[in-house]
């Protein structure tokens, strides 16, 4: 009995924190895949320039909607895709960022039902393959 209650303990512990670490993990995942991106470039003559752009409009784009919009209905949707989007591109400049695509799985599940879900899963999944073989140019 006494175990019971220690993991419900757990799970209402865990219920209390997700929101904020689920807010932080795309954070996270960003800057940890942005670092490895530019200690260990994939490519010779990475365009770091274009990529700090676009690591930035991507931290953007993650602050826009999880702090200021609530993440309901159409706002989800248009959140989760834009974020693929986003991570398809910095995969295309980086492998590395296959870590931060990762995301979509999470945001397939959590905020989309139906078709939409599907198709977030196979974007994320292309955008995993393409990173998992050393990027796009290596097709």
């Amino acid at each position: 009995m006494r175990e019971g209650s220690e993991l419900d303990q757990r799970l209402a512990t865990w219920r209390r924190y997700e929101p904020a670490a689920m807010r932080a993990l795309p954070f996270l995942m960003l800057t940890f895949s942005a670092a490895v991106a530019y200690a260990v470039p994939a490519y010779p003559g990475q365009n770091d320039l274009l990529l700090g752009v676009l690591v930035a409009v991507t931290a953007a784009w993650l602050a826009g909607f999880l702090w200021v919009r609530p993440l309901t209905g159409r706002t989800a949707l248009v959140y989760a895709f834009g974020l693929a989007v986003l991570g398809a591109a910095l995969v295309v400049l980086s492998p590395w960022f296959g870590f931060f695509s990762f995301i979509g799985y999470v945001n397939a599940l959590t905020l989309l039902t139906g078709a939409a879900r599907i198709a977030l899963v196979l974007l994320t999944a292309a955008t995993a393959a393409a990173s998992q073989i050393g990027g796009v140019w290596n097709i």
